[in-house]
């Protein structure tokens, strides 16, 4: 993500912790939160990294750059690349 900002003072990443809905058991929790995240982030270009922080306490953690990167672009995360 650094490579592809140019602006030095940009943000590079935003974080959000959402709660999981009482009402729900947590695999359907965990299918609802994946469906929000690829409709939201992944979709629209964007790298998106979801964890569930405390699944008995219902906290998911949702990490995602500020931008989409561009078409064409090719990023390394450890030993995984992605062709974005």
């Amino acid at each position: 993500m650094e490579s592809c900002e140019k602006h030095p003072k940009a943000q590079l990443a935003y974080s959000f912790d959402i709660a999981m809905q009482n009402e729900l058991t947590l695999e359907e929790n965990m299918e609802l939160t994946r469906k929000f995240v690829q409709e939201q982030f992944v979709t629209k270009g964007m790298i998106a990294d979801l964890a569930f922080h405390s699944p008995d306490k219902g906290i998911v953690g949702i990490d995602t750059g500020g931008r989409k990167l561009p078409a064409a672009k090719t990023c390394s995360y450890g030993i995984e690349q992605y062709q974005v």
